[in-house]
């Protein structure tokens, strides 16, 4: 099937800091492995297959990973995360799957597509169409599994055929893990069973919390209900990362509830050291079917969305050979 846009590029300025070299250095690299790049407004871009190329010649290696965005609470940017982590991930060449499980489908909108029939997770597991045909490619090395109203359906059905919530989605992100380096679950805001399959199929939870009483008590029962699967289904070795949203440094709460999580014994061992700095930019880049790396504007939300990203998949200088 025919991408619905374009790979997201990225400009080679970006990546000099990244693999700690001088701009003379990175156009030696680039011309050195013939690295094929584009102009886009004076500025030279590399496409994610060449960034990919670039980055395993230094020594970096993609790893496999199913993460699950999910937490109790509404509002508090889980698919807005999971959208701007798929993007950059893809820009630093690697090859994603997003899979939105929430009815509402924003992330499945964000992404551009408004059709209602489209196959999504719910025919997947009735065995309606095989997940491989219910794919859509939204570039070359992003791929989205669609949700529509439908999925309000799931929970119902795993219920009732008494699905093993331990293998559901696991079975079906086995015939394509392959394929990809991350595997993305946007989780509904509630306890439920496509939530908990959506867990027990992870091999990482990222957790959003926002500088609000709500958000901090959805975290803790998200917490409670991870800790309950474990247990129950014997689950090791699952990752938990916690990232702080909208933080705004004018505000106090702010500055109180990150301390409050960074000095809790439970939580603070989940802590990723970056976290999102409040900014209308990127909301308003989601309501127009856009990301902010769609554009090389600077602002607070790209910057740490990149951090985000980085930290998430081990970019760093010691990831590369030097």
């Amino acid at each position: 099937m025919q991408a619905l846009r374009e790979d997201y590029s990225i400009s080679a300025r970006e990546l000099d800091s990244l693999l700690n070299v001088t701009p003379q250095g990175m156009h030696h690299l680039i011309k050195s492995m013939d690295i094929q790049t584009e102009m886009k407004k004076n500025k030279k871009h590399i496409l994610p297959k060449e960034v990919r190329r670039l980055f395993e010649s230094r020594g970096y290696s993609y790893k496999k990973e199913i993460l699950a965005f999910s937490v109790v609470k509404g509002g508090v940017g889980k698919t807005s995360l999971s959208h701007s982590f798929a993007i950059r991930a893809s820009q630093y060449g690697a090859r994603v799957l997003v899979i939105d499980l929430d009815q509402q489908a924003n992330l499945t909108q964000a992404f551009g597509i408004d059709e209602d029939d489209l196959a999504t997770m719910f025919e997947v597991i009735r065995h309606e169409v095989d997940i491989n045909e219910a794919i859509l490619p939204i570039t070359g090395n992003l791929h989205l599994l669609p949700s529509s109203m439908n999925m309000s359906f799931l929970d119902r059905y795993l219920q009732i055929q008494q699905e093993n919530l331990a293998t559901v989605f696991k079975d079906q992100i086995d015939k394509v893990i392959e394929n990809y380096d991350f595997v993305i679950f946007d989780c509904p805001p509630a306890i439920s069973s496509a939530t908990a399959a959506a867990t027990l199929a992870a091999t990482r939870m990222v957790m959003p919390v926002t500088p609000m009483k709500f958000s901090l008590q959805g975290l803790k029962a998200s917490i409670e209900e991870i800790t309950q699967l474990e247990k129950k289904f014997k689950k090791q070795d699952l990752q938990k990362n916690i990232v702080f949203n909208r933080f705004d440094g004018r505000k106090t709460s702010s500055t109180e509830y990150l301390t409050q999580l960074a000095g809790s014994e439970t939580y603070s061992k989940y802590m990723m050291s970056c976290f999102i700095r409040e900014n209308s930019e990127l909301e308003n880049c989601i309501n127009l079917k856009n990301s902010v790396f769609d554009f090389n504007k600077k602002n607070n939300a790209r910057e740490d969305l990149d951090l985000f990203t980085k930290e998430l998949m081990g970019l760093n200088e010691s990831a590369f050979i030097q």
